[in-house]
């Protein structure tokens, strides 16, 4: 399974909100994930991302290799801390190299902080139509090229992800050994340029496309679709703006 996933739709409530709540709903939740320090609020945030992607009907098994891959990276930041933290008291000792609290505390909150970062731009672009983003973009007085740009990103990064797999597989059906990790990073070398070129494919197909479509021929760009605020997207920013001065007016006074 990738790391990454495209846009699914889902008749949810969170999947019908306008482009530019669920990007405050991301601003939001990125605040409270950066500027928290005790480790049951980052485990809350956690739980909230989940939760809130159970309830728009989101796959939740497709965030498994993001936290197999925050797991991972744990495990190295524990090992970091253990080096070279030498607050507080020893938790477990091997030979010269000692854990001790602080940092094991400094490992826990680092870790949950990326995992939460990485689950909420996971499910960002997971709810979030690519091309209702590239709208909202234009209608920021972005130029419509650059807008486009971020919402072929978010469509095809994914495809490219795919398309480095099925170069490792059939690498591997050539008799390339890639039993491990380490083995792979050693032979991303040959990959790379069979990556590289597929990619460079692909984008050529994407521009005579949008030439063959006309784009860029007239000055001005038209859409097949608009976005506008409801009732639901007002209740949501009203809620999102009342939890901001709810925690920092609790930090603020803690």
């Amino acid at each position: 399974m990738s790391l990454l996933v495209s846009y699914s739709f889902r008749d949810s409530f969170f999947h019908r909100l306008d482009p530019r709540t669920k990007l405050a709903w991301l601003a939001v939740m990125l605040t409270l994930c950066v500027t928290a320090s005790q480790v049951p609020l980052l485990v809350g945030l956690a739980l909230v991302v989940l939760a809130s992607s159970r309830a728009a009907r989101l796959d939740l098994g497709s965030f498994w290799p993001m936290t197999k891959a925050t797991g991972a990276l744990a495990l190295v930041l524990f090992l970091v801390q253990a080096v070279f933290q030498t607050e507080g008291g020893v938790l477990f000792s091997l030979g010269p190299v000692a854990l001790h609290a602080r940092g094991l505390e400094l490992a826990v909150r680092a870790a949950l902080r990326l995992y939460v970062i990485l689950l909420l731009s996971l499910q960002f672009t997971m709810w979030t139509q690519p091309a209702e983003l590239s709208l909202v973009l234009v209608m920021a007085k972005l130029p419509c090229r650059y807008a486009l740009l971020v919402g072929l990103a978010l469509r095809f990064i994914p495809i490219l992800e795919r398309d480095l797999a099925d170069i490792f597989q059939a690498q591997a059906a050539r008799g390339m050994e890639l039993g491990n990790a380490l083995r792979k990073a050693i032979a991303f070398g040959p990959v790379l340029l069979p990556f590289c070129l597929r990619t460079l494919r692909r984008a050529n197909e994407v521009a005579l496309a949008m030439e063959l479509r006309g784009y860029g021929f007239g000055p001005r760009r038209t859409f097949a679709r608009t976005v506008g605020f409801g009732r639901a997207d007002y209740t949501v920013l009203a809620g999102l703006s009342l939890l901001l001065v709810v925690y920092f007016s609790a930090r603020a006074n803690g």
